[in-house]
């Protein structure tokens, strides 16, 4: 038998350069390799970490709705509502409740009277000058205070008894270091000068106006009834019967000559 013919094969020249296969399709960077690497290493070899990345994004998204979940809400807007389930209710301004107090309701009267207390250790008011070579008369006190008093227009005869009270029944005075006294504790002596100079107020160009005062006659007369008011309390007061205190004046609607003398600065302004 003839054997097959064999396929003649010349051998390779060790001088010739090896030939490199030709590439059939796109050559890949490697680049692209790494890129492609992460990309399948983040889908299949790490899925724990995307699932992490996943809901770590939805829940920063929910951060601002509190971790709850938005509802579509009926509207008649061309636009969606949308709100959020389980929320409380937009809670609308409820008006302010009413007071009943007095205060709230209670409008603030007009000014009736004008005092200034100054506190004295000795002080007098001339009632009378000298005539004919008479000596002139003066309504002097000892140590108490010295009130400065004048009524606006409209002032009652009401007003009177409530100046009264007040001065003669307030804490003004300091007897020791650690009290305060009214006038009929201390006790003391009052001195009533009138001043209607106490109705001025500024007005433009620095200038002063005095207007608002009360009648003359009608001024005389609340004067004298404060002045009696006064020294019945007074007269009340078993203290001030025993230290012989008084109460003293001067005369409404004239000029008067003051002299006073305080160890301590005390002035104070009340108004009624």
């Amino acid at each position: 038998m003839s054997e097959p013919p064999t396929e003649s094969r010349d051998p390779p020249d060790p001088t010739a350069e090896p030939s490199l296969p030709q590439a059939t399709s796109k050559q890949i960077q490697p680049q692209s390799l790494i890129s492609a690497h992460s990309r399948n290493a983040g889908r299949g070899a790490r899925p724990e970490k995307r699932k992490m990345d996943l809901d770590g994004g939805s829940s920063a998204k929910r951060s601002s709705s509190v971790g709850l979940e938005p509802v579509k809400a009926s509207s008649t807007k061309p636009w969606p509502v949308f709100t959020i389930s389980g929320s409380a209710p937009t809670q609308t301004a409820k008006p302010a409740p009413k007071v009943d107090s007095p205060a709230a309701v209670r409008r603030p009267r007009r000014l009736q009277a004008r005092t200034v207390i100054q506190q004295c250790s000795q002080a007098r008011v001339k009632i009378k000058p000298a005539l004919d070579g008479a000596d002139a008369q003066w309504a002097e006190i000892g140590e108490g205070m010295v009130v400065y008093v004048c009524f606006f227009h409209g002032a009652t005869e009401d007003i009177t008894h409530e100046i009264a009270d007040s001065l003669m029944s307030t804490r003004l005075f300091r007897k020791d270091t650690r009290h305060l006294v009214s006038i009929l504790d201390l006790p003391g002596s009052v001195l009533f000068v009138p001043q209607d100079s106490l109705v001025g107020e500024p007005v433009p160009k620095r200038r002063m106006q005095y207007k608002g005062g009360c009648e003359l006659w009608w001024g005389a007369q609340l004067f004298s009834n404060l002045v009696s008011a006064c020294m019945e309390l007074m007269s009340a007061s078993v203290k001030c019967t025993e230290a012989d205190v008084k109460v003293e004046q001067g005369v409404y609607g004239q000029k008067q000559e003051i002299v006073l003398n305080s160890m301590e600065p005390l002035t104070l302004l009340l108004e009624f």
